[in-house]
């Protein structure tokens, strides 16, 4: 199961990951739809915030630093 049937079926509500290297919010985003080859199903970019598909919304933010980041996900 892939990322988006994940979210989708509310099986995950957000994706937490750490870097060695600091991210801000804009990156961090740009990190995870490379992570997940997103960037075809983008339909919405204002680079803290996406929309995959028409169907997901994703917003990018930290964890307390520049090395923890978090995409929350809702379903549209």
């Amino acid at each position: 199961m892939n990322i988006v049937e994940m979210v989708l079926s509310e099986e995950i509500i957000e994706y937490n990951f750490t870097t060695v290297v600091e991210m801000d919010n804009v990156w961090s985003m740009a990190y995870f739809l490379e992570r997940f080859d997103l960037f075809d199903r983008v339909t919405f970019d204002d680079g803290t915030y996406i929309e995959i598909d028409g169907l997901i919304g994703c917003h990018s933010g930290g964890n307390g630093d520049f090395y923890s980041h978090k995409i929350k996900f809702e379903i549209l």
